[in-house]
Protein backbone atom coordinates (compact mmCIF):
# COMPACT_ATOMS: atom_id res chain seq x y z
CA UNK A 1 0.00 0.00 0.00
CA UNK A 2 1.44 3.42 -0.91
CA UNK A 3 2.09 6.40 1.36
CA UNK A 4 -0.80 8.90 1.22
CA UNK A 5 -0.36 12.16 -0.69
CA UNK A 6 1.83 14.47 0.89
CA UNK A 7 -1.46 17.03 0.78
CA UNK A 8 -3.35 14.65 3.26
CA UNK A 9 -0.27 14.69 5.69
CA UNK A 10 0.11 18.09 5.54
CA UNK A 11 -3.61 18.14 6.44
CA UNK A 12 -3.96 16.04 8.96
CA UNK A 13 -1.04 17.49 10.41
CA UNK A 14 -2.94 21.08 10.34
CA UNK A 15 -6.38 19.19 12.09
CA UNK A 16 -4.39 18.16 14.76
CA UNK A 17 -2.25 21.18 15.40
CA UNK A 18 -5.36 23.03 15.65
CA UNK A 19 -7.53 20.79 17.56
CA UNK A 20 -4.19 20.68 19.64
CA UNK A 21 -4.60 24.65 19.83
CA UNK A 22 -8.11 24.53 20.56
CA UNK A 23 -7.61 22.33 23.88
CA UNK A 24 -4.99 24.45 25.34
CA UNK A 25 -7.57 27.72 24.63
CA UNK A 26 -9.57 26.05 26.84
CA UNK A 27 -7.26 24.69 29.30
CA UNK A 28 -6.05 28.21 29.59
CA UNK A 29 -9.33 29.91 29.98
CA UNK A 30 -10.22 27.33 32.83
CA UNK A 31 -7.37 28.15 34.88
CA UNK A 32 -7.98 31.73 34.79
CA UNK A 33 -11.44 31.60 36.01
CA UNK A 34 -9.81 28.83 38.58
CA UNK A 35 -7.42 31.52 39.45
CA UNK A 36 -10.09 33.91 39.68
CA UNK A 37 -12.02 32.00 41.96
CA UNK A 38 -9.80 31.13 44.17
CA UNK A 39 -8.73 34.55 44.76
CA UNK A 40 -11.68 36.24 44.67
CA UNK A 41 -12.07 36.45 48.97
CA UNK A 42 -8.54 37.55 49.62
CA UNK A 43 -7.25 40.35 46.42
CA UNK A 44 -10.96 41.02 45.64
CA UNK A 45 -13.47 41.55 48.49
CA UNK A 46 -10.33 42.61 51.09
CA UNK A 47 -7.94 44.56 48.79
CA UNK A 48 -10.54 46.70 46.49
CA UNK A 49 -14.37 46.47 47.82
CA UNK A 50 -13.61 47.39 51.09
CA UNK A 51 -11.64 50.30 50.04
CA UNK A 52 -12.36 53.86 48.58
CA UNK A 53 -12.71 53.91 44.83
CA UNK A 54 -9.86 55.23 42.53
CA UNK A 55 -8.89 55.12 38.85
CA UNK A 56 -6.48 52.54 40.13
CA UNK A 57 -9.45 50.55 41.79
CA UNK A 58 -11.56 50.33 38.15
CA UNK A 59 -8.93 49.59 36.23
CA UNK A 60 -8.20 46.52 38.27
CA UNK A 61 -12.03 45.73 37.89
CA UNK A 62 -12.14 46.28 34.25
CA UNK A 63 -8.62 44.13 33.87
CA UNK A 64 -10.40 41.24 36.24
CA UNK A 65 -13.92 41.00 34.55
CA UNK A 66 -13.64 42.11 31.60
CA UNK A 67 -10.71 39.85 30.47
CA UNK A 68 -12.74 36.61 30.34
CA UNK A 69 -15.78 37.85 28.50
CA UNK A 70 -13.13 38.55 25.94
CA UNK A 71 -11.40 35.38 26.39
CA UNK A 72 -15.12 33.70 25.57
CA UNK A 73 -15.37 35.66 22.47
CA UNK A 74 -12.08 34.41 21.39
CA UNK A 75 -12.97 30.48 22.16
CA UNK A 76 -15.97 31.24 20.54
CA UNK A 77 -14.04 32.51 17.38
CA UNK A 78 -11.81 29.53 17.83
CA UNK A 79 -14.80 27.08 17.78
CA UNK A 80 -17.38 27.78 15.35
CA UNK A 81 -16.96 27.86 11.67
CA UNK A 82 -19.52 30.84 11.23
CA UNK A 83 -16.66 32.93 12.31
CA UNK A 84 -14.91 33.57 9.23
CA UNK A 85 -11.57 36.25 9.24
CA UNK A 86 -14.12 38.90 7.58
CA UNK A 87 -15.44 39.04 10.90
Amino acid sequence: MSSPSPDAQVLATAALHLTAGKYFQIAAFVMLVYDQILTFPDEVVERIWKQNWSGATILFLINRYVTPLQFIVGIDAFQDPIWTKSA
